[in-house]
């Protein structure tokens, strides 16, 4: 198995092992509909975004990139008119996103994975609302890994 999986198999488990139990991880990480567990309030999601190859010299048997990295936490809302729900729902997710944060920087190697990972940012809190008008309050924190791939 290569590299690139081996991260993001370890990057679920940390990210399981980081978040209250509430949270269940996400078959698709933004189209809800897809996901089965219909009763689902807060989930996680991650993906794997584009890499960039580091290598200088390619004849080496080695391979250096950077790859980004995806962290989705979700949670439903039901919209009303009370603005204290809505603030409290928005800062629960931030709060568990600064559980990720903490627990990406406690290990930056990723578990002997990567030779380096630097959170890049989040997204801040964003809507969506599916079809069925359905709301969903997400974010999202883009991890940039470095890692090698030998061949």
């Amino acid at each position: 198995m290569s590299k690139v999986t081996d991260i993001k198999n370890y990057l679920d488990t940390l990210v399981n092992t980081a978040l209250p139990s509430a949270y269940l991880e996400l078959p698709d990480n933004l189209a809800t509909q897809d996901n089965a567990n219909t009763f689902l309030e807060k989930g996680f999601a991650i993906s794997y975004g584009p890499s960039e190859n580091d290598t200088q010299n390619f004849c080496q048997g080695e391979l250096l990139v950077t790859r980004q990295y995806d962290i989705r936490l979700t949670n439903t809302y039901v919209p009303n008119n009370d603005e204290s729900y809505r603030g409290g729902l928005e800062s629960a997710l931030m709060e568990d996103m600064h559980l990720v944060l903490i627990a990406l920087q406690s290990d930056i190697l990723l578990g002997g994975n990567a030779f380096d990972s630097i959170p890049d940012g989040d997204t801040g809190i964003q809507y969506l609302i599916e079809e069925d008008e359905e709301q969903i309050i997400t974010t999202a924190l883009s991890l940039r890994v470095r890692y090698r791939e030998t061949f």
